[in-house]
């Protein structure tokens, strides 16, 4: 059986298409947690600097709206993500949309 690609795989790869079908399909997901550390797709695209992608979750006119400043198991938001590894695009994407650099991880 093939497994299905998820949208955070997606996220990490830098797949945005992948990651526009699955969330035009599924826009529950969109801030769905990843099982490896409480991740949502904004944390994964921020940590590996997928500035299409954050942009695109950032945008996202769903009836659900992105978790800026979503928590992932060690309190880390996306901006922390970004930062942490050196990421300064999607970073800088981040802020533009009001990202907290208040917020206190773990």
């Amino acid at each position: 059986s093939v497994k299905q690609p998820t949208i955070h795989g997606c996220a990490q790869f830098g797949d945005l298409c992948a990651v526009q079908k699955l969330l035009r399909n599924s826009p529950h997901i969109l801030n769905e947690r990843n099982p490896v550390m409480g991740q949502t797709p904004l944390h994964v695209s921020s940590g590996y600097n997928r500035y299409e992608i954050v942009k695109f979750l950032l945008d996202w006119k769903g009836a659900e709206k992105v978790e800026l400043e979503a928590k992932n198991m060690y309190g880390e938001t996306p901006l922390h993500m970004a930062a942490k590894n050196g990421c300064n695009e999607a970073a800088k994407l981040l802020l533009a949309h009001g990202a907290s650099v208040e917020a206190k991880a773990n």
